[in-house]
């Protein structure tokens, strides 16, 4: 039942938040993936670093963020997963082959298993 999707007001706009940053953490990883041996030249620190085991925790971070936004996204039926984060995340409008109220609830269902996921 609809009733069963349903968030408090803050957690809702907290989640879509979230979500609109999905581009971000799909950049951030390329990022953490590409980098290799980095050299921060001029800042000394008595204790060692550890650049290495740094970039892992960053890149774990980054994926649990990823991995709870596709494994909710899959639940979705794949006709409408471009549209729900075209809209989600661009401002878009939703395309013409659904009718808004189905869009909407798959848009609620979408938002409830993301965070699901966070928590």
């Amino acid at each position: 039942m609809e009733r069963d999707y349903k968030l408090e007001k803050w957690r809702y706009y907290e989640v879509l938040w979230f979500v609109k940053g999905y581009p971000s953490y799909l950049k951030e990883r390329m990022n953490l993936l590409g980098l290799k041996g980095v050299s921060y030249g001029g800042i000394r620190s008595p204790s060692v670093g550890d650049p290495t085991g740094n970039q892992a925790v960053q890149l774990s971070k980054v994926e649990d963020k990823i991995k709870a936004i596709e494994s909710a996204l899959n639940k979705v039926p794949e006709e409408y997963r471009k549209g729900l984060l075209d809209n989600i995340i661009k401002g878009k409008r939703y395309p013409d082959y659904a009718h808004t109220v189905t869009w909407k609830r798959w848009r609620r269902r979408f938002i409830y298993w993301v965070s699901e996921k966070m928590q």
